[in-house]
């Protein structure tokens, strides 16, 4: 069974069945919500969205979405999460920017998840070595 987040869901013609399955105009199944994800889980969730994209997409007529493809989606997420950002923290005006936000970021964690697989990235153990460098330095340059 694939997964799917309610939004994809809706932006793609799904409609909600019992027990938080999805059923698509093209003849998908999805669940919408799994809870007590770790980030394997999570990136492997993500591909499965990936999977769902690509074929949405070569439906359609389109080509896959490329690694460069992905980069570029992921600097518009990026763009919009500061927006959010700057309308939560009252620099900007944005309604519901608020509940937007966890959306926004989840776009955010989707896009670099689905890249680090691409690339063969090993997340957890790139950010362990990342904040055990930053640790070290902060910790050896302490006042």
């Amino acid at each position: 069974m694939m997964y799917a987040p309610k939004c994809f869901a809706a932006a793609h013609g799904h409609r909600q069945l019992k027990d938080g399955l999805l059923a698509g105009t093209h003849g998908l199944r999805c669940r919408s919500t799994v809870s007590g994800m770790d980030l394997a889980t999570l990136q492997t969730r993500a591909m499965a969205i990936a999977a769902l994209y690509d074929r949405y997409n070569i439906a359609a007529g389109r080509e896959p979405w490329g690694t460069g493809d992905l980069a570029l989606g992921f600097v518009g997420d990026v763009g919009d999460l500061a927006k959010l950002v700057m309308a939560v923290d009252g620099r900007r005006e944005i309604t519901d920017a608020r509940n937007l936000l966890g959306h926004e970021l989840a776009d955010c964690l989707w896009a670099v998840l689905v890249l680090a697989d691409r690339y063969d990235v090993d997340l957890v153990g790139e950010f362990t070595r990342m904040t055990d460098g930053i640790e070290r330095h902060l910790d050896s340059e302490a006042p």
